[in-house]
């Protein structure tokens, strides 16, 4: 996942001062490697352990849990008529059907906070008035 351009923007700065730019380039995809590594940190602490205990980190939109109660009903509806011997795979499919659809959410979460991280970087840091790596 690439952040904000940075070693583009790390060569840029390495080659006003005389560095090598090839060795820049390499220093920046480092540079923007351990960024994403700590973003991806970071995001997952505040998705897990909000600063707001009493409110969720994700606030889910109508269609979202339009889309829970028709899932929820199907389940309702199937549980019902599957023999028992199938309740158990109905069961087990549910679990890993959740499962995969928390780790889509958090992947998802973790991707737009760095996406954001990246946005307000190129709109702040590098920008005339405020830039840090003048």
């Amino acid at each position: 996942m690439k952040l904000m351009g940075a070693p583009t923007k790390i060569a840029a700065i390495g080659e006003q001062i005389g560095a090598d730019i090839n060795k820049t380039t390499v220093c920046g995809k480092y540079y923007d490697a351990g960024m994403v590594t700590m973003l991806k940190l970071v995001a997952t602490k505040v998705l897990h352990d909000p600063l707001d205990s009493d409110k969720e980190s994700i606030e889910w939109s109508q269609k979202t849990t339009k889309a829970n109660d028709r899932m929820n009903d199907l389940y309702a509806v199937l549980s019902e008529k599957l023999p028992a011997d199938l309740k158990p795979l109905l069961q087990d499919f549910d679990e890993a059907y959740s499962t995969k659809s928390a780790y889509e959410s958090e992947d998802a979460f973790i991707s737009g906070f760095i996406a954001g991280f990246g946005y307000l970087m190129g709109e702040v840091a590098y920008s005339d008035e405020l830039n840090f790596y003048k």
